[in-house]
């Protein structure tokens, strides 16, 4: 079942029993109730990532589960570490490159979707 923003907005207004139990939470209760207020009110726009940035972030997981076979070694050791190992853990360092990459090809595309220079 999908809830519409009035649905949303009128659970913040009455104090739904899940607004109440974010309450109790204590400080992520201002964080969400922010969050809802602006999707309600319209302030936060959803779009679908640009193709550059889903390629960027695929190419991790490319190279870390669709190419096995290619690094699925022992030899050579690098640095002290198994082919294998030194693999995964530079692919792991390297998510991070291509995530920021991605999240920039976003932030450029923003940047020119709002005309800010």
């Amino acid at each position: 079942m999908e809830t519409t923003a009035s649905q949303l907005a009128a659970g913040i207004a009455s104090g739904s029993p899940t607004m109440r139990k974010l309450n109790e939470s204590g400080p992520l209760y201002l964080l969400t109730r922010v969050w809802q207020q602006a999707i309600i009110v319209g302030l936060m726009r959803v779009r679908k990532p640009s193709l550059g940035a889903v390629l960027l972030g695929l190419i991790p997981f490319i190279a870390m589960c669709l190419s096995v076979s290619l690094w699925d070694r022992v030899e050579p050791m690098i640095l002290g570490l198994p082919f294998n190992l030194f693999w995964l853990i530079a692919w792991i360092v390297l998510s991070s490159l291509c995530m920021w990459a991605a999240y920039r090809v976003e932030a450029a595309r923003g940047r020119k979707d709002s005309g800010v220079q």
